[in-house]
């Protein structure tokens, strides 16, 4: 277990949000025997005047200093978190010129650093641990520039794939796996294209926060619904197979397909939305997913097949199976340790009669199998890995080899 480290998250994602998020559990559980200082997303002067155009809810107020930029969040078991909010920097991704965007990520990468040296004063923090979440933008002209013992780079998705990065993120990116001790990433697609570029990276899957979701499983005990419902959960964006969705709508009339989650694609739920068995509930707030869930007879990861989604392990999957619902997946990338325990589609036609086949045939034993194999991927035990990931760097950043290192140590079912 990791104790007692001085860590600097420089996180892309923002700490607040209606959606899960693997930096944010991951260093709340790592808060718990570490001090943590939470860089939290870098707001551009875009985003302020966004804001005040009503169109965006930006911290406006923490970025311009009028309110406290470092704040201290009480966590779970007594855990604290400091979390900083930066000024805001300028938006740079518009610029094609790879020399013009890097000169405004040093001018912007100035500007959080000098936020960061404050906050660190104020903590008294001297050589502490980097962590850099998904953001090589800031991370590669702040590299050794904050008296680091160390700097690990987290990958959760596939920066080449994403289209805000489209312009400088697959070279940015590649530069900085080169400079950072290690790389921690969170699927086996990505595992495979980052070992190549990082000195030691090490596989660390996303987890679940199994107790909240189990209590999805008990709510359906006690609030059955009649109707046959299969539910989606998470962001409704161009990784989903719209026409497979539309082909299980069309051809199963007399299930409810409902999706909860933020709309970013919204011609093609306008379409999907038309057809009398569907419902988009929006964007809710993790704390209300179970009340959702409790209703899914069945839980679908319905993703196109593509460069973005190869490096995708899903959040959903384990969220799906603490509630006990049987879980029906394409093959979009590769999920080997869940064995039979959920259903991986290869067509339309397959994943249609998956679904009617994990309908029909579920049982109590299936559901209790199916909360075991979540319960092992908590966030608890994902946190113990990446902890043991980040004390191996330590350990042998003067002179291990270069290697890939596989930190799943819970079994055939991780």
């Amino acid at each position: 277990m990791l104790e007692n480290k001085d860590i600097i998250c420089v996180a892309f994602p923002a700490w607040d949000g209606n959606y899960m998020k693997s930096t944010v559990k991951i260093m709340s559980q790592l808060a718990k025997k570490n001090r943590i200082l939470y860089v939290d997303y870098q707001y551009t002067y875009k985003d302020i005047t966004a804001t005040w155009m009503g169109k965006q809810d930006a911290p406006v107020r923490r970025m311009l200093g009028i309110d406290k930029r470092l704040r201290k969040i009480n966590l779970p078991e007594n855990a604290v978190l400091h979390l900083l909010t930066p000024p805001p920097v300028f938006s740079a991704n518009w610029l094609k010129s790879p020399s013009s965007h890097m000169r405004f990520l040093n001018m912007n990468a100035g500007i959080v650093r000098k936020s960061i040296v404050k906050a660190m004063q104020k903590l008294d923090m001297k050589n502490p641990l980097v962590i850099n979440a998904f953001n090589p933008f800031v991370g590669l002209p702040l590299i050794h520039k904050l008296n680091e013992s160390s700097t690990i780079y987290y990958c959760y998705d596939e920066i080449s794939a994403c289209d805000w990065t489209k312009n400088h993120g697959r070279r940015l990116e590649e530069a900085y796996l080169k400079k950072v001790d290690a790389a921690i990433v969170t699927s086996d697609g990505l595992l495979q294209n980052k070992s190549a570029l990082a000195k030691q990276c090490y596989l660390v899957k996303n987890g679940v926060d199994f107790a909240h979701f189990n209590k999805a499983a008990e709510l359906r005990l006690r609030n059955r619904n009649s109707d046959i419902i299969v539910g989606y959960v998470g962001s409704i964006d161009k990784r989903l197979d719209f026409q497979l969705l539309t082909h299980l709508a069309t051809n199963l009339p007399d299930i409810k397909f409902e999706f909860v989650g933020r709309i970013l694609e919204t011609d093609k739920v306008n379409a999907l939305d038309k057809l009398p068995n569907t419902k988009f509930w929006g964007a809710k707030k993790v704390e209300e997913l179970p009340n959702f869930i409790k209703n899914f007879d069945a839980g679908i990861i319905p993703f196109l097949k593509n460069e973005l989604t190869a490096g995708v392990y899903p959040i959903k999957v384990n969220e799906y199976l603490a509630s006990g619902i049987p879980v029906i997946t394409t093959d979009f990338a590769p999920l080997p340790e869940f064995g039979s325990t959920i259903t991986i589609a290869t067509d339309q036609e397959m994943f249609l009669q998956a679904v009617i086949e994990n309908l029909t045939n579920d049982s109590k034993e299936k559901r209790k199998e199916r909360m075991e194999v979540s319960l092992r991927n908590s966030w608890e035990n994902r946190a113990l890995q990446f902890g043991e990931a980040i004390q191996d760097v330590l350990n042998t950043k003067t002179h291990s080899p270069k290697f890939t290192k596989n930190t799943d140590t819970s079994g055939a079912f991780a």
